[in-house]
């Protein structure tokens, strides 16, 4: 039991993270409809690579995780940003 205790605080800081984490996703998708309704109004296509490729470098050049592990995260992201889309 003691053994559980000794995290208790950075279990929270976790929890605390986490949160805030899928409230930004949840707030990214929203605007990524929001860029939907637009592109189909215009007659743009949702797919951009390019944009995509510029968006995971960015992240990549800016963050100290792993390239690998950046860009496995963006992948999941677009790919649930296009069906919303």
């Amino acid at each position: 039991m003691k053994n559980n205790n000794i995290f208790h605080k950075e279990r929270k800081e976790i929890e605390d993270v986490d949160s805030k984490v899928f409230e930004l996703l949840e707030k990214r998708f929203l605007i990524v409809e929001k860029i939907g309704k637009i592109k189909k109004e215009n007659n743009i296509k949702v797919l951009d690579r390019k944009r995509e490729e510029e968006i995971i470098e960015k992240a990549i050049n800016s963050s100290k995780l792993s390239p690998e592990f950046v860009k496995k995260i963006y992948k999941l992201i677009f790919k649930e940003s296009y069906k919303n889309q």
